[in-house]
């Protein structure tokens, strides 16, 4: 079996009193092997000052391995190294560039970006020459922003209205997942469209992934749950709760990322809940006052467990494995590759 790529970031120490989009000081990745459980870090990155705001957040966020190319993002960069030395052969960086959530490259030697901070994705050659754009709502994008400003020096540009996080191909068509409207949608075939809210199964909170394997697109949601869609009908087929197969009463952390195996196993990412260790101690001790008095909503204040990535068999329903990463200094994870 391969090597896995985990992408993601390492936090700052006074995260918990950063905003949202100050909170992570450099990107990481972590190569890790599904056999031995054996993970190293291999690389860190930070965002040189002209590509990003003052404070700025650095972290990976998702990306697309083909072969030795892994093609991933920052807030405001994409970037296609080489494996596996990391030897950088394509960076881009455009002004649009806003909270990038997910790259991937096309047949065509282009590569798919998602535009969140601004609801777009993008389509750019590696040169950094912008070939195509697409509003994910099918608005006018340029008449809530501005062509002449520089939005990689902005740090936030919320509330966002559909939050673009991963854009996926199937055939020549173009999807998105957008998260806060729980769904995903064709950019080049509006008619299209799978509703991710969970309806007719169980409501999930926002989702992530689109990951295309053996006929069947695979996402995540962020509360724990794994969602299988049938790209020909666009319907939901299953849901499995990953709350359920897991036998612990404490939150299962940001759950984001997913790799598919097999026909029977994922890996699934985790991030550790941003909580500080008093905050943690406060969580834990009103879940016991709650668990005292009965109320059976306790286990929602309990701090969440580790960031850490773990391999799933959706058939049997079991956990066959996990690996922490706190202590290789990644603590979110967006990518296992």
């Amino acid at each position: 079996m391969r090597d896995l790529y985990i992408l993601g970031g390492e936090m700052r120490s006074d995260a918990a009193k950063s905003q949202e989009w100050q909170r992570y000081v450099k990107a990481v990745v972590v190569k890790a092997n599904a056999e031995t459980r054996e993970a190293v870090r291999v690389h860190d990155y930070f965002s040189p000052p002209e590509a990003c705001p003052d404070q700025p957040s650095v972290l990976f966020k998702a990306g697309t391995l083909v072969g030795d190319r892994l093609y991933t993002c920052t807030q405001t960069e994409v970037i296609v190294y080489r494996l596996p030395n990391f030897e950088i052969e394509h960076y881009v960086s455009l002004p649009c560039f806003n909270d990038l959530h997910h790259v991937m490259p096309t047949d065509r030697g282009t590569l798919l970006v998602a535009v969140t901070g601004l609801d777009i994705i993008v389509e750019v050659d590696t040169d950094g020459a912008l070939l195509n754009e697409w509003d994910v709502l099918g608005a006018d994008t340029w008449a809530r922003f501005s062509r002449d400003e520089d939005y990689r020096k902005m740090p936030s540009t919320k509330p966002h209205q559909a939050h673009p996080n991963f854009v996926f191909t199937l055939g020549d068509e173009i999807w998105t997942t957008r998260c806060d409207l729980k769904d995903a949608v064709c950019l080049t075939d509006r008619e299209k469209r799978i509703d991710l809210s969970g309806e007719g199964f169980h409501p999930v909170q926002v989702v992530h992934d689109g990951l295309l394997h053996d006929g069947k697109l695979f996402f995540t949601a962020v509360d724990g749950n794994v969602l299988i869609a049938d790209p020909q009908t666009c319907q939901v087929t299953e849901i499995v709760n990953l709350r359920d197969i897991v036998e612990s009463e404490y939150p299962l952390g940001w759950c984001r990322g997913i790799e598919v195996l097999d026909e029977d196993r994922v890996i699934v990412g985790f991030s550790k809940l941003r909580q500080t260790k008093l905050q943690d101690k406060v969580r834990w001790a009103k879940a016991q006052v709650k668990r005292i008095s009965g109320m059976d909503d306790y286990d929602k204040s309990l701090p969440s467990l580790p960031t850490r990535i773990c391999c799933f068999n959706l058939r049997s329903r079991k956990q066959e494995w996990e690996l922490p990463l706190t202590d290789l200094g990644i603590d979110a994870v967006f990518s296992v590759l």
